[in-house]
């Protein structure tokens, strides 16, 4: 058994249950299932005071915090199964292609609410695929650095 396997077999109880996989669970349903009611309760109650722009923006938000919330759970997971080694510009540039990502949401949902009611659907959807073409270029010069990426 190499040293990889012996540290998973660390990291299990007894029972072959991962250590903080019980909890990581649970707090991912409850928050999924909160989210859900707040959305519902938003739509019946609230969406009405704001134009589509506005609730799509503020959607895009409620996203990111769920989901930098989950992550915030699981990334410390999933991290500990990680065969270590030379890593750390593997690990950099993810946090930095996450970081563009979550930039780039909360720069849009930005403009959903501030500006996209001055402008065309048309014009909102064209401003949209340049940004999405922008942060596929930031992701590619991220990565781009990377040894050991190798083209088929």
């Amino acid at each position: 058994m190499d040293d990889f396997e012996e540290k998973i077999k660390e990291r299990m109880h007894d029972d072959g249950e991962f250590r903080g996989l019980g909890w990581r669970i649970s707090a991912s349903i409850l928050s999924v299932t909160t989210w859900l009611a707040g959305g519902v309760a938003w739509l019946f109650f609230l969406a009405g005071n704001y134009s589509i722009w506005e609730n799509i923006a503020l959607f895009l938000v409620s996203l990111v915090v769920l989901v930098g919330l989950n992550a915030s759970w699981w990334i410390g997971y999933g991290m500990r199964f990680m065969p270590h080694g030379n890593e750390t510009g593997s690990r950099r540039r993810s946090a930095l292609s996450a970081l563009a990502g979550v930039t780039w949401v909360l720069a849009v949902a930005f403009y959903l609410y501030q500006y996209a009611g001055e402008f065309t659907l048309y014009q909102n959807l064209g401003l949209l695929f340049v940004s999405l073409l922008i942060l596929g270029g930031v992701n590619a010069a991220i990565h781009i650095g990377n040894r050991r990426m190798k083209c088929a």
